[in-house]
């Protein structure tokens, strides 16, 4: 069972993409600063929508020719209509934040996930004893973010 996935920049597609192929194992995906989620192709990962029933998370970055403004409103829109349940912020970085090696990692939006993923994987799986599980809590780390949160659940 893989019952989540995390993936930054590329696999951030591979995140999305495995929670379609495997909505009876896959519990929770997230993706970091992912990019081309939602483009005009034929195989766009947000084409898939409709088979996913993972809860997600979206990290946006606010700088990010892989996934500007009009590709996530498509993202999402392709994900409210499928009723997916999801949640997704805009981080004010650029792409690659989260990654210390990059020459556009911002320590303060790479807290600020570490948090936002353990929110995530708790509100998922709260039968794990964890506390976590108040989605409030995303809103907790430094610095401001854009929310958008599809269907609650």
């Amino acid at each position: 069972m893989h019952p989540g996935h995390v993936g930054y920049c590329l696999s951030g597609g591979i995140a999305l993409q495995a929670a379609a192929d495997f909505p009876e194992r896959i519990v929770a995906a997230a993706s970091f600063h992912g990019g081309r989620l939602a483009t005009e192709a034929p195989d766009s990962p947000h084409l898939r929508a409709a088979g996913i029933r993972a809860r997600l998370y979206f990290g946006y970055a606010t700088d990010d020719a892989s996934m500007p403004p009009d590709a996530i409103a498509r993202l999402e829109a392709a994900l409210t209509a499928a009723g997916v349940v999801f949640r997704g912020e805009v981080y004010p970085a650029r792409h690659g934040w989260a990654v210390a090696d990059s020459p556009a990692y911002d320590r303060d939006a790479a807290e600020r996930h570490w948090t936002a993923l353990l929110d995530h994987l708790a509100a998922a799986f709260p039968h794990r004893g964890s506390r976590r599980d108040d989605p409030a809590r995303v809103m907790s780390g430094t610095g401001k973010a854009t929310v958008r949160t599809g269907k609650s659940g």
